[in-house]
């Protein structure tokens, strides 16, 4: 029987515990892999197959049908065992089938079935023969004599969003009784199951995987909704293997007291609390025979706890790694802090090679999104500008291209594009079952401008008002007021790390930076322009947008700086201003002030005039 149209059947196997065998017994491991080689390509030709390549001491074919592949896999199986009882090294070959789509490319194949057949073969035992139900399906009734399947159930693989129901080949003399399945249930964990593919990662992953091994604590630093948590949950997935006594996530979010720390990792734990005895002490004597790796989630809002808490058990536990992901660092002894990047972007020119635009992550992640709100949704030349824009402009936030990507359903991609220029409102989500401060970009960028210190929040001000980027010379030349020295930690939310010889060394997230230039504009007209008329007059004035300060308020501008950031602005209308002001004439300036700010930060209609009573006018004489 033949699988559907267009279906491949794919076979992955694999040596257990080659690695062994090669320290073990070289020699006699050289041996036993040219033959095992030689089995397989015999057997791969003798049911039609093709074999793709090989994969370390294991091998990926194809078929165009099912009862083929089985054939070819069951020959391989027998071919091995014959060899052993002849005498030779015992190979214990694991197997998985699965048939699906898959796209060729350079005589290879790639795509989502074709993932799931290796990780369908990945959780099988040595000498163990795993289908899926796509393939259980088509051999039904169609087995070869004494041949038959088990139903081992549905088993959670990894990296994947949903679970396969496995069944087992059984054909005597083969051997038919293993171990349970190493899926992802196998090892004591709580990670949740995710409910939509993770895309992107391809280099950060990796280097965390070598990261981890090297450090007991590494911190993933980055802003609000740019996706360390899902991140960490991934890490989480792959690494279950390496950790026996389990891979536990603690979400820290829903503390508003530090102090309950403690229970909430006891909770996830499974540690009770003893009477007379604090449960940190107890958290400590559980963790300390245990190998496995401990997640805390969403950590800026409770850091001196976090921090104090993670130093004891590390202290406490050779075998304990902690994975913490913050908008600050824990500033704990050994720590590893490792910024989360935004998603790869594309360049503005890009867009007009679609066909190459799903090379870039936050390009496939927007497309993946999109086509789940709307199926019908394509990636083509009439879309691609709009789809570039947008992760532009959105900084390529995981988050923010997420809630971008639910507006397809509703909107085409050109209106998305077009709306975001002017205003982040669009970036919104009624899904209950989301955390507050991630259902908009608005809420989750308030989340952290509420973490910040009262220092922090007016470096955080001052900053916002270049377009691009800045080195310490040039922020020390702007937002120190002679007064203090610039805080020793930039706020979590606004640098990005750039290459140490550019001239623009840091740069303001775009989504951050017109939050905090709307922000301010609204809230305290007179706070906004006293920070941006200093930029104006430093030797730094280029780095402002392009067209700012306009022409004719330059002047006047520039002649105040020295003087108006430290000026007390009168809320009353009959306020005095300081004496040294007599010789600056003001009328007019604050009308190209508002003017300009106006035009560049992107607000319009939602801004009232400037009350009269906020406009200086000193004595003039």
């Amino acid at each position: 029987m033949s699988t559907a149209a267009g279906a491949t059947v794919f076979l992955f196997s694999d040596i257990e515990g080659s690695t062994r065998l090669w320290e073990q017994q070289p020699a006699p491991m050289a041996d036993a892999l040219a033959r095992h080689d030689a089995i397989v390509r015999r057997a791969v030709a003798a049911w039609g197959g093709r074999l793709v390549k090989g994969t370390g001491d294991g091998i990926h074919a194809t078929f165009d049908a099912a009862p083929a592949a089985l054939g070819a896999t069951l020959q391989l199986q027998r071919g091995l065992a014959d060899a052993a009882a002849a005498g030779a090294l015992p190979l214990a070959v694991r197997c998985g089938l699965h048939a699906g789509p898959s796209q060729a490319r350079d005589a290879d194949h790639f795509g989502p079935e074709v993932n799931r057949a290796a990780r369908i073969m990945a959780v099988a035992h040595g000498g163990q023969v795993l289908l899926s139900q796509v393939v259980a399906d088509v051999l039904a009734g169609a087995l070869p004599a004494g041949v038959a399947l088990k139903d081992l159930g549905s088993v959670r693989l990894k990296d994947l969003a949903q679970p396969e129901r496995l069944w087992q080949v059984l054909a005597p003399p083969l051997r038919t009784d293993f171990p349970p399945l190493r899926g992802l249930d196998a090892t004591p964990n709580n990670l949740a199951q995710q409910l939509n593919r993770f895309i992107g990662r391809e280099a950060v992953l990796p280097a965390l995987h070598t990261l981890l091994g090297q450090y007991r604590l590494v911190t993933l630093l980055g802003t609000g909704g740019i996706g360390k948590s899902r991140l960490a949950m991934q890490l989480g997935a792959e690494l279950l293997d390496a950790y026996p006594d389990g891979v536990w996530c603690v979400e820290l979010a829903p503390l508003h007291d530090g102090l309950r720390l403690p229970q909430a990792v006891a909770s996830v734990l499974g540690v009770r609390e003893a009477p007379g005895r604090p449960l940190l002490d107890a958290l400590c004597q559980h963790v300390a025979s245990r190998r496995l790796l401990l997640i805390l989630d969403n950590c800026e809002h409770v850091l001196d706890s976090a921090a104090t808490l993670a130093k004891a058990l590390l202290q406490a536990s050779a075998g304990l790694r902690v994975l913490a992901t913050s908008r600050e660092v824990l500033r704990v002894a050994g720590e590893l802090s490792f910024p989360v990047p935004p998603l790869g972007l594309p360049a503005p020119e890009a867009a007009a090679q679609s066909g190459d635009l799903l090379q870039h992550e936050a390009v496939r992640l927007f497309v993946d999104r999109a086509r789940s709100a709307q199926p019908t949704f394509v990636l083509d030349a009439a879309t691609a500008p709009a789809v570039v824009a947008i992760c532009r402009q959105l900084d390529g936030i995981a988050l923010a291209l997420e809630l971008a990507a639910a507006r397809v359903r509703t909107l085409p991609v050109q209106a998305i594009a077009e709306r975001l220029r002017g205003s982040f409102a669009l970036l919104g989500t009624r899904d209950a079952t989301v955390a507050p401060r991630q259902r908009s970009l608005q809420l989750l960028i308030d989340w952290s401008h509420d973490l910040l210190a009262p220092e922090e929040r007016v470096l955080y001000r001052r900053l916002a008002v270049f377009a691009g980027g800045w080195t310490l010379e040039l922020a020390e030349g702007v937002c120190a007021d002679g007064s203090t020295d610039m805080p020793p930690d930039m706020p979590p939310d606004m640098p990005t790390n750039m290459p140490a010889a550019t001239c623009r060394a840091t740069r303001c997230l775009i989504c951050c930076q017109r939050w905090s230039r709307n922000h301010w504009w609204r809230r305290s007209p007179a706070l906004w322009t006293a920070s941006t008329i200093t930029a104006c007059s430093t030797p730094y004035a280029s780095m402002l947008p392009q067209g700012w300060p306009p022409p004719k308020a330059t002047p006047l501008l520039c002649a105040a700086a020295t003087q108006l950031p430290t000026w007390p602005w009168p809320r009353q209308r009959n306020a005095s201003w300081p004496a040294s002001t007599r010789p600056v004439r003001w009328r007019g300036w604050t009308t190209h002030v508002r003017t300009w700010a106006l035009r560049w930060t992107g607000v319009r209609k939602t801004l009232h005039p400037t009350p009269r009573a906020w406009r200086p006018r000193p004595a003039c004489g």
